[in-house]
C-alpha cells in the first residue's frame, strides 16, 4: 500500500465489539407526523440510445464529486463513466482487466476526502483514484470466516479510518460447496478484525434453486425483509435498518441505528408503524415471474411452480422499509412500503437524533444513490428498461401550506 493510500484510509484501530448504546439514545418514534413535506423536481437526465458516450447499461453505483461531477459505475463494461454537473460526458475511468486501475467486478464506490475508492470483489481489492481518474494505488480485500479460507467480499462502503463494510459474495460461497443459512454484514478493519453489524437470513434475502444437474442458482427475493446497511458517501457513518415484515395487522416496529466509524452510536431509534398487507394479486404476480424464470432451468412448468413455492419468501405484509440512503450531511432517507403505485414516500430522519424531519414524495421507479442538501441523484429506467441517471431538486414546504 502506497504512502498516499495509507494517509487516505488511515491506520485507526477499531473495537471488536459494538459500543453499548446509552439508555437515552434508545428512543421510540412518536405517532406525530413530520412538520414538513417534500416533492422532487427533475433538473437533469443523462443517457442515450444513440450516442455511445452517453449510453448507459446497468448502474452499479453512483457518487457525486465536490465540484459536481457525477461518477457512474458500469459493471457490464468494467468501467466508470464521468459526467460534468450538467450531464456532459467527461471521461471513463478504468477498463476490463486485472492490472493496476482495471476492474473485473465492480461492487462499490465512494469518497474518502478527495479520493475516489472503487471495490472489486473478483480481484479482491479496493482501488484508489484522484477525481480526474489518476490511479493512486490499491489495498487487498478478503473476508475470512472463522475456521475457513478467505472469500471475496462485496463492499457496501468504506468508512473513514480504514474500515470496510460489506458481505461475503454468495455465489463464491456456493461454489465452495458451503451450506448457507445466514449471511453476515460485517465491518472489517485493516488488520482483518471483523465486527458483525447485522445478519441476513439467506432464505429471506436470496432464493436458491437447484437444477436437475445439481447446479444451485441464486437470485434476490422480491419481498426481501433482511436488514439494510448503508454507509454515507463520504465514509462518515453507517446506518443499519432492521425491518422484518410484520406477521399480524397490529402496530409493529422497525429499528434504525446510526454508527460512527469508531462504532460509537449516534442514535438507535425504534419506529412504530401500521403494517400494509401485500395484496393477493401482487403475491400471484411474484410467484408467476419466479415460475417463468425457474422454468427455464427445470424445463417443465409443474416442477418450476413447485420449485418457486419452495424457494420464495412471501410475507403477508410488506417490509416497512424497502431502501435506504444516507446524505453527505448525515440525514437518513428511508423508502417506505412499495405498494405498486406511481409514487412512493421517503421518510427523512435527522442525522443526530433520528427524529422524523420530512416526508418526500418521489417517483416509484427512482433508485436514489446520493443526497446532498437540496439535491439528489439516482437512476430511473424507461419502458424498455434503459437506465438514465437523473438529478432532482428537493422542494420542502411546511405541512398545511
Amino acid at each position: 500500500m502506497t504512502s498516499r493510500i495509507r494517509r487516505v484510509v488511515g491506520e485507526a484501530t477499531f473495537l471488536t465489539i459494538l459500543t453499548v448504546v446509552p439508555a437515552a439514545m434508545h428512543v421510540t418514534a412518536s405517532a406525530q407526523g413530520p412538520s414538513s413535506v417534500g416533492r422532487l423536481r427533475r433538473e437533469l437526465r443523462i443517457g442515450s440510445v444513440n450516442e455511445d458516450s452517453l449510453a448507459l447499461s446497468r448502474v452499479g453505483s453512483l457518487v457525486v464529486g465536490r465540484e459536481g461531477s457525477i461518477y457512474v459505475s458500469q459493471p457490464q463494461e468494467a468501467t466508470i463513466k464521468v459526467f460534468d454537473s450538467q450531464g456532459g460526458y467527461r471521461a471513463d475511468i478504468g477498463r476490463d482487466g486485472g492490472g493496476p486501475g482495471e476492474f473485473r467486478n465492480l461492487t462499490g464506490m465512494g469518497w474518502l476526502g478527495d479520493t475516489l475508492w472503487v471495490a472489486d470483489s473478483r480481484l479482491r481489492r479496493v482501488s484508489f483514484f484522484s477525481p480526474d481518474g489518476t490511479y493512486w494505488g490499491s489495498m487487498p480485500l478478503d473476508y475470512v470466516p472463522a475456521g475457513r479460507s478467505g472469500v471475496p467480499i462485496a463492499v457496501d462502503g468504506l468508512l473513514q479510518g480504514a474500515a470496510v463494510v460489506g458481505q461475503p459474495v454468495v455465489e463464491t460461497q456456493l461454489a465452495l460447496g458451503r451450506q448457507l443459512a445466514e449471511m453476515p454484514i460485517v465491518l472489517m478493519n485493516g488488520s482483518g478484525t471483523t465486527i458483525t453489524l447485522a445478519v441476513r437470513d439467506l432464505r429471506r434475502f436470496r432464493y436458491l434453486v437447484q437444477t436437475e444437474r445439481g447446479v444451485t442458482v441464486s437470485t434476490y427475493q422480491p419481498l426481501d425483509d433482511s436488514p439494510l446497511v448503508q454507509t454515507a458517501p463520504n465514509g462518515a457513518s453507517v446506518v443499519v435498518v432492521e425491518r422484518s415484515a410484520a406477521t399480524h395487522p397490529d402496530d409493529s416496529q422497525f429499528r434504525v441505528t446510526k454508527l460512527l466509524p469508531t462504532m460509537d452510536t449516534v442514535f438507535s431509534r425504534q419506529v412504530d408503524y401500521v403494517p400494509v398487507r401485500v395484496p393477493a394479486s401482487v403475491l400471484d404476480s411474484v410467484l408467476n415471474r419466479a415460475v417463468e424464470s425457474i422454468r427455464r432451468l427445470y424445463g417443465n412448468l409443474r416442477d418450476a411452480r413447485s420449485g418457486a413455492r419452495a424457494a420464495l419468501y412471501l410475507p403477508k405484509f410488506y417490509p416497512p422499509v424497502t431502501s435506504i440512503a444516507v446524505s453527505s450531511e448525515g440525514t437518513v432517507w428511508l423508502r417506505r412500503e412499495a405498494m405498486a403505485a406511481d409514487s412512493v414516500h421517503w421518510d427523512v430522519l435527522d442525522g443526530r437524533s433520528g427524529r422524523l424531519l420530512t416526508t418526500v414524495t418521489a417517483p416509484a421507479g427512482l433508485e436514489i444513490f446520493e443526497v446532498q442538501r437540496d439535491r439528489l441523484w439516482g437512476v430511473e429506467t424507461d419502458q424498455f428498461d434503459v437506465p438514465y441517471v437523473v438529478g432532482y431538486a428537493i422542494l420542502v414546504s411546511e405541512r398545511g401550506r
